[in-house]
């Protein structure tokens, strides 16, 4: 994750492009060429007085383009996914109306507050805007929320060894006692997965126990386990560290992994976003 401040170069870009021909550019290739370096330039900043390309900081792959909307008692994850992290923004400096629209850009400050978060593809960037993105959500969720309002958070007793899940509310006064992981979707697909490789699973870490339903997902071997351990470690920290696992039983098992790497970009961008707001979340704490 890391932001970028635009509003400089969004006014100058767009100062730029009035030089831009209003017949089809290539009819003048020359002039066309000669704006469009003058526009590039815009990402040489000055930086401990070395120039900096940030064109080389902002990544071309795929992941979000996001920004914080934070509000009294509440926040929203403004956002968007997109193939191309760094034409996304060059789309900024152009002030694209669409790519305005979805994040909300209404002053200066709006511009200086967008950041980004890198994925692997535009698929596991879709899972996260499916779930994360453009809803609002409490600071303090377990003050909201009660047994007949669940709430939006997976949770995980993560005191115990295995893999203890709750996708819905396991009572009240929960981050008491368990680990709030997010809002990682409906348990539907998760269902789907674990009961669908129930048997690699097993063979791979003879399950002393498992459940897997609309409430719970519980994963326990009775043995130290480096399947178990990475499904852990993907719910606890979002740390994807099952390559060697999945290369040694090759693509018939491809869907699970990549379910769990899809969970694990998810878990890492809502402990990223908690980080932003626990500013926030402190000072309801304490009041």
């Amino acid at each position: 994750m890391d932001s970028f401040d635009l509003a400089k170069l969004a006014q100058t870009t767009i100062d730029l492009s009035d030089e831009l021909p209003s017949h089809n550019p290539f009819d003048s290739a020359e002039n066309y060429n000669n704006t469009m370096a003058r526009i590039e330039q815009n990402f040489l900043q000055l930086e401990n007085n070395e120039i900096v390309d940030d064109r080389n900081q902002i990544p071309n792959g795929p992941g979000l383009v996001y920004r914080l909307d934070k509000r009294i008692g509440t926040f929203c994850v403004r956002g968007l996914p997109t193939n191309s992290i760094y034409q996304t923004y060059l789309k900024l400096s152009f002030e694209d109306k669409k790519v305005i629209k979805k994040l909300r850009i209404e002053t200066d400050n709006d511009f200086e507050s967008i950041s980004y978060f890198e994925t692997e593809t535009v698929r596991q960037a879709r899972a996260i805007e499916q779930n994360m993105l453009n809803k609002r959500f409490p600071y303090m969720e377990d003050m909201v929320c009660n047994i007949s309002d669940p709430g939006f958070s997976w949770w995980m007793n993560a005191k115990k060894s295995g893999v203890h899940i709750f996708f819905t509310s396991h009572g009240v006064q929960r981050e008491d006692q368990f680990l709030k992981l997010g809002p990682l979707g409906g348990p539907q697909k998760a269902i789907e997965i674990f009961k669908k490789f129930y048997d690699f699973l097993n063979h791979v870490s003879t399950l002393a126990r498992f459940s897997c339903d609309e409430k719970t997902l519980l994963l326990e071997s009775n043995t130290q386990d480096n399947l178990i351990e990475g499904i852990r470690n993907v719910f606890i920290a979002g740390e994807y560290n099952l390559e060697g696992i999945e290369s040694q039983y090759g693509k018939d098992y491809m869907q699970f992994f990549d379910y769990l790497r899809s969970l694990s970009f998810s878990r890492t961008f809502w402990i990223d976003i908690q980080e932003l707001v626990s500013d926030s979340i402190h000072r309801f704490k304490t009041k």
